[in-house]
């Protein structure tokens, strides 16, 4: 939940500078406040939930394997493991209060420049799968002695499972009218942020800003061009 709501203020950051609020404005660095805080809750839950879940996987081996149980886990262990790191890159990423940047890019003959909120809030649209998570965990607590029956069964209670039942449930086409109107909007998202450059914000303070190729856009080589409008 930490982690969908620092998405929340990200998103909302990068509206108040595309509306032609300073990057560095009272509001906003408030509002990127509260994203660094949910966003260092998130990934210390993140973290946390890594270190339970060696904590199981060890106590299933001993129980399954009977191999010597180690209570002792190093604060070390989570970064051992390759699902972690991604999550820490995708759950880490954002600014910070009183951090901005701009970004210029050619595309084309075309110049467009990225505001580093409009980045950074693009990479946290990726948050949306700890909805997941949080789907996932919630239909699992449901089932009786599952640990027990995974381990006489050998079958891993995961997501693969989850999504099983749901699709064999009466939720299964409210569960993929939502998959399906989510992607539609978090993909409108990612082609509006692209499309939109930083050169028409009041606060942009890039050089290039005023070349007649951030101004006028053409296709390709073709020699038509079009004034570039967010």
């Amino acid at each position: 939940t930490a982690g969908l709501i620092a998405t929340g203020f990200s998103v909302a950051a990068n509206e108040y500078v595309v509306q032609g609020t300073d990057p560095l404005s009272t509001e906003v660095n408030f509002i990127k406040g509260c994203c660094s805080i949910t966003s260092v809750i998130c990934l210390m839950l993140i973290y946390r939930t890594y270190l339970l879940q060696e904590r199981l996987e060890r106590i299933i081996r001993h129980i399954s394997q009977l191999t010597p149980l180690d209570p002792d886990i190093s604060i070390f262990e989570p970064f051992r493991s390759r699902a972690f790191l991604i999550e820490l890159a995708i759950l880490g990423v954002h600014l910070p209060p009183g951090v901005t940047f701009e970004l210029g890019v050619w595309n084309w003959n075309n110049f467009i420049l990225y505001r580093g909120e409009t980045l950074c809030t693009v990479v946290a649209t990726f948050r949306v799968y700890l909805v997941w998570r949080i789907l996932r965990d919630q239909i699992l607590l449901r089932l009786p002695k599952r640990h027990t029956v995974s381990a006489y069964t050998r079958i891993s209670f995961g997501s693969a499972l989850t999504f099983k039942m749901i699709l064999n449930s009466r939720g299964a086409m409210p569960f993929i009218a939502a998959i399906w109107y989510g992607m539609l909007f978090i993909f409108s998202y990612w082609y509006r942020s692209a499309e939109m450059t930083a050169c028409q914000f009041n606060t942009a303070h890039h050089e290039k800003c005023g070349l007649e190729e951030a101004r006028y856009w053409s296709m390709g080589d073709s020699s038509a061009t079009f004034e570039k409008t967010n």
